[in-house]
């Protein structure tokens, strides 16, 4: 990938089909872009690494609420790239821009470059889309739900302290009762 900037002083974009806005206008192109990984972790991407396999667009407006709004969606947008994990080869990283800025998700399993770039060889721009907004909503909703969990396990006590080992404070989460 190379970002691409219309002026100095506006934000740079993707410079590619995906056509993503990154959040960064300064006078230097992003060099990196921060990813969360499905280990709760974050991974760093050099930008110039990236390939684009494939976009997933919004396409035309679909029904909303089984009313005769259409629901644009266009505000969600997604490359889906091969990238590289240092250490372990090939990785996906799926990039989502929206009103929000732009995020990142990297996938590195044994099995994620495969499978991400048969979807993007074989999907619509419009299936891509699905099954990337899908898999930010999952990640989205397993993060709040596991907030909720350690929130909960607090304000009933049951979240507990452990001395200290090697100099490293540990905490464990009882069961509910």
């Amino acid at each position: 990938m190379i970002p691409t900037q219309e002026r100095p002083g506006q934000y740079w974009m993707s410079g590619d089909r995906a056509e993503l806005w990154f959040s960064e206008s300064g006078p230097e192109a992003p060099k990196t872009i921060a990813c969360l990984t499905p280990h709760g972790g974050q991974a760093i991407t050099k930008v110039d690494e990236l390939e684009l396999l494939g976009a997933g667009l919004f396409g035309e407006g679909r029904p909303c609420l089984g009313g005769s709004a259409k629901w644009t969606g266009d505000c969600y947008r997604y490359g889906v790239y091969l990238g590289h994990k240092a250490y372990s080869g090939p990785a996906i990283v799926i990039l989502q821009h929206s009103g929000g800025g732009m995020v990142g998700l990297q996938l590195d399993s044994t099995t994620s470059a495969e499978t991400w770039k048969h979807l993007a060889a074989t999907l619509s721009p419009e299936m891509l889309w699905n099954a990337c907004h899908e898999l930010f909503e999952f990640h989205q909703q397993a993060l709040d739900g596991q907030k909720r969990s350690i929130f909960a396990a607090f304000i009933e006590g049951r979240l507990k302290k452990s001395r200290k080992r090697k100099g490293v404070i540990s905490v464990t989460m009882e069961a509910a009762a």
